[in-house]
């Protein structure tokens, strides 16, 4: 089941081995580790992180919203209206990446980031 449900995060498939999966388990065998989990799993409400988007535009800062287009647990909507809502946000989305971003375009992150940043240190 595990295995299943971290399939569903990512868009490269052939990405999830036994390595993958071992070190995303190795968290779980402590208690806290299972809680936190349980946790961050009934976080991934759209319809609570849709609830404060309308607050979010009181943020006086920049704010970068990164989406992976394959994300199984959050809709677009989410993006767009965090977008849409925040004055100084930039949207910057990929085709090639599920929920673990990181895990399946971890060089576009980075080069979006670090792109980001620069900008913003130059104005």
């Amino acid at each position: 089941t595990f295995k299943l449900l971290i399939k569903r995060t990512v868009y490269n498939k052939k990405n999830v081995d036994e390595e993958f999966i071992t070190l995303l388990k190795k968290p779980l065998e402590a208690e806290e580790g299972r809680k936190a989990f349980l946790h961050f799993a009934r976080c991934l409400d759209n319809k609570d992180l849709m609830e404060i988007s309308a607050d979010l535009n009181k943020l006086n800062l920049p704010v970068l919203i990164i989406r992976g287009d394959a994300d199984a647990f959050l809709s677009a909507a989410i993006s767009e209206k965090l977008h849409a809502n925040l004055p100084d946000s930039r949207l910057s989305r990929i085709s090639t990446a599920g929920h673990l971003i990181q895990e399946d375009e971890p060089e576009w992150l980075l080069q979006e980031m670090i792109a980001y940043f620069r900008r913003d240190e130059n104005g």
